[in-house]
Order: structure tokens, then C-alpha cells, then sequence
């Protein structure tokens, strides 16, 4: 993980209902991004664009600002403005041959929260939901919602629309992302505003556009099939027999037309779907590395502030590569301005969609806050950063940035094992000392070898001070 500056300058037939088909050019138009109860960044450059007859003049106040251009031949314009640095409430006014009003806009920070069914996940399936909703009187925190869609070209447009928190409208807001964005207005005190693009049991590849994908042999078992709008026979890994998990499709009905919106940075709570077969685990870290990539290419910021959720604990069955994902993750770490959740510890035993979300939020929030917004305090639970061998001991360090170890609860620490040429895994005994971990075996006279956590319900109690779990993590990949 890495700190850094401030953000700078054919479809199947259920689905119809949701795709969305570029209007006929004449008037002036908006995307659906730039509609009533808005968030718009408070620091540019802000683009805001839309349609129109090809040659028209179209004009663009805000806020005291205003910009001209004309529409393109194939209808398209865009402007860009400096940013809101008032909360407002503002008026965005749009005009060519007619004139749009989009009321109560708000200058503030603006994240995109994505991924598969745990953070589409509600606050009214998160718990205390009672109490979440009574405490949800927040105008200045607004919510807009994609609709699923997938598509075999990227789309100009998406469905939804901003909602303004209340309690009776916070029941239907993506949990992790209103946990998230409640403690990041908690801290800064300024408007924010999450666009949630999200949609339960999808893949990855669904995610990344096709081109980023096909230049990578390492992820041609993904790419195996064309797509079709037809259900294929045989089943690709992972559940890609889907249609909505072909690769690129999801990208381009939902991702696609957010550009080119702007953006602080992003969330994302997927892999489960990866989790089914060991082998197409394995290849997660590279899928995970190609979507930031991609989607850093198309808002054209190589600094793009992007964070995971590390999946929690889960003791079900039929998940080989649970923990083959989770550090996959931990390894995706290697690519700049990027941070990962620990939440190994709000795992539910067999249940694929813990109903604990606070946690979830408020540790995505803190790496933001730390990595994007410059605020003291740790940014992560403890990531291992290697080791040092010392006679039968191992001497186990982890990454600046992770606070102070702490366990909790107290007591023995538990989870580390070490093993010794024979690569053969034993329970061993660990100590705090200092800003390590000292992890010793009377069974392994002379380890090589350590580990953490290791196991899809794991039973280990490192944390750091603000009470963040250590990242499962080890230090060979033996089979």
C-alpha cells in the first residue's frame, strides 16, 4: 500500500427492462449521473457532458461558473469545470435549443463503490438495521444506484438516480458503501456522494473491458469462449456460462457509462465468485491487477485511489480457493495507491454475505482517510512484509502504516504456524516483541517456513491498535 497526495486536478430477454439504448439526438440531454440531488467533486477538473444535435452550441452554468461548447458530429459534448469547493446546495443549468435545470447539487467527494453481492448488500439486510435507519437523517450524503445491466458493447448511459439519505430511504443503499461514506463525511465534514455499481453472483472478467483482457495469456482460460447471448453447454471456470459474467459485459452496461464522471477514487467488494475452483483463484491477483489498470486507463489517472475488501472468514464447503483469493489480494498490494479491508474476523461461519458491514465501511473509510486524505492513524490491520530466521525462532514483520501490534483478546497469540524442510505445518507459539511477531515450535527445531491464519475459518487474534485483524498471509505458496 502506498500514501500519497490529494486527488488533482444482444441481451437476454430479462434484461431488456434494464438496458439502456442512446437516445435520438435533438435536445440537449444528460446522462442520468447528472440529475437532481447530485454530488459533484469540489476539486476539478469536473467534466459534464450529454448529447445533442451534431454542431449545436451548448452552454453550462454552475455555481458562478460557466463554459460553451458544441456538440460533436456523432451529438456528443462536454465541458469541464474547476470543481465546487461550496457545498451549496447549487443549480446546474444546461442549454442549446432547450434548457435543463438540475436542482440541489452539492460540491463535496464523490467514490464509486463496485463489485458483486456483498456490497450490493443493504443496510436493511446489514445489522441493526433498526437503529441504522433511525439514525440516517443525513442530507448531505447521497446515494445513486446502477442498474444491473450487461451488454456486448459499452453503453453511453446507465438507469438510477441520487437519493438523499433518509430513514426511509437508507434501507435500500448499498451497506458497505453508506458505512463507508458515513464515516468519510464524519471526518471531513463536507457532502458525499457514492455511485454503487454493483450486482450479486458476477465474475471479475465481467467487470474489466474485454480489450484489457485479451492481451493477457495468463487470463486466456477466462477468455476461452466468444461471447454469445446464448448459454453455452459446457461450463468455463468459474461460472462463466453466465452471460452476464463473459468478459467485459458488466463493463460496459454498468461501468462504461459513469465515464467520464468524476471520481476521488474507488471501493470494491467482489471475489466469492473465484473461490469455487483453485485453479481460477489462482489467477485472481492478475484479474484484480488488469481491472485497476483498465479502469485507471479510462478516467486517465494512473494514481487512481482504488481499495478491496480481503473476503472475511467462511466455514462453508465447496469454496477450495477461499483463501487462495484472500491472498491473491494481500499480494495485489504490490500496485501503487492501492488498500485493502482485513475482515477476516466478521466472517458468519457458512453464510456467504455476513450481515456485520459497519466494520467493513469504517475500515475502507480509514485507509481513504489515511492514504487519500493525508489523516494520522493506520490505514490497514497488520500485512505481513517477510521474516528473519534466529535458531528455532522466526522473527515476523509487517508493513509500515499497519499500527501498533496489539492481541485481542488478550492472551496467547494464536493462528501462526511454521514449518521445516520437511514442509510439513505445525501449530506454534508466538509473542509480541516490539513491532514484531517471535513464532517458535518445540516440534520444528529449525523452521524455514511460517504462516497465519491459514484456513477459510481461521482462529487468530492479531490486531493493531484501532483493532484491525491481521491479513491471513504465508511466507512459502507449498502445496
Amino acid at each position: 500500500m502506498h500514501r500519497f497526495p490529494a486527488f488533482r486536478s444482444p441481451t437476454l430477454l430479462p434484461f431488456l427492462v434494464v438496458a439502456v439504448i442512446a437516445p435520438a439526438l435533438g435536445d440537449v440531454r444528460l446522462p442520468a449521473l447528472l440529475s437532481d440531488h447530485a454530488v459533484f467533486p469540489r476539486e476539478g477538473p469536473v467534466p459534464i457532458w450529454g448529447w445533442a444535435d451534431s454542431g449545436e452550441r451548448v452552454t453550462v452554468e454552475i455555481a458562478g461558473q460557466r463554459a460553451e461548447t458544441r456538440a460533436s458530429a456523432d451529438g456528443r459534448w462536454q465541458v469541464q469545470l474547476p470543481g465546487l469547493a461550496a457545498a451549496g446546495p447549487h443549480t446546474l443549468k444546461v442549454a442549446g435549443r432547450n434548457e435543463l435545470v438540475v436542482r440541489d447539487v452539492l460540491g463535496g467527494e464523490v467514490w464509486l463503490a463496485s463489485g458483486q453481492s456483498n456490497m450490493a448488500m443493504t443496510v436493511a439486510q446489514a445489522r441493526d438495521f433498526p437503529a441504522e435507519r433511525e439514525a440516517a437523517q443525513r442530507p448531505a450524503l447521497r446515494v445513486f444506484t446502477v442498474a444491473p445491466a450487461h451488454a456486448d458493447t459499452p453503453r453511453d448511459d446507465c438507469r438510477g438516480r441520487w437519493v438523499v439519505t433518509q430513514p426511509e430511504t437508507v434501507g435500500a443503499f448499498s451497506a458497505v458503501a453508506y458505512f463507508f461514506g458515513r464515516e468519510l463525511q464524519r471526518q471531513l465534514r463536507v457532502p458525499v456522494g457514492l455511485v454503487v455499481s454493483s450486482w450479486g453472483a458476477t465474475a471479475i472478467q465481467a467487470w474489466t473491458s474485454r480489450a484489457a483482457q485479451e492481451g493477457d495469456p495468463e487470463l486466456a482460460p477466462v477468455l476461452a469462449r466468444k461471447f454469445s447471448t446464448s448459454i453455452p453447454s459446457a461450463k468455463d471456470p468459474s461460472g462463466t456460462n453466465d452471460p452476464k459474467n463473459f468478459p467485459g459485459v458488466i463493463f460496459n452496461g454498468m461501468i462504461a457509462p459513469l465515464l467520464p464522471g468524476a471520481f476521488r477514487g474507488a471501493i470494491w467488494y467482489q471475489g466469492e465468485n473465484s473461490t469455487r475452483d483453485v485453479e481460477y483463484a489462482r489467477l485472481y491477483g492478475r484479474q484484480l491487477r488488469t481491472l485497476v489498470a483498465d479502469w485507471r486507463s479510462r478516467w486517465g489517472r494512473g494514481d487512481f485511489p482504488f481499495a478491496w475488501v480481503q473476503l472475511p472468514s467462511f466455514s462453508g464447503k465447496d469454496r477450495p480457493g477461499w483463501v487462495l483469493v484472500q491472498e491473491q489480494m494481500l499480494g495485489a498490494l504490490d500496485v501503487p495507491h492501492t488498500g485493502m479491508a482485513v475482515t477476516v474476523d466478521v466472517g458468519e461461519g457458512k453464510n456467504l454475505h455476513p450481515g456485520h458491514k459497519q466494520p467493513v465501511g469504517q475500515r475502507l473509510a480509514a485507509w481513504a482517510l489515511g492514504a487519500v486524505y493525508g489523516r494520522p492513524g493506520p490505514i490497514s490491520g497488520p500485512l505481513f512484509a517477510g521474516f528473519e530466521t534466529s535458531g528455532s525462532e522466526l522473527r515476523v514483520r509487517f508493513r509500515p502504516g499497519c499500527g501498533r501490534l496489539e492481541v485481542r483478546p488478550s492472551g496467547a497469540l494464536r493462528g501462526f504456524e511454521v514449518a521445516g524442510s520437511d514442509r510439513q505445518w505445525q501449530r506454534a507459539e508466538a509473542r509480541l516483541a516490539g513491532g514484531e511477531v517471535v513464532v517458535f515450535s518445540a516440534a520444528v527445531p529449525a523452521p524455514v517456513a511460517v504462516r497465519y491464519a491459514w484456513r477459510p475459518d481461521p482462529d487468530g487474534n492479531l490486531v493493531n491498535e484501532a483493532g484491525f485483524p491481521a491479513s491471513p498471509f504465508r511466507s512459502h505458496t507449498w502445496e
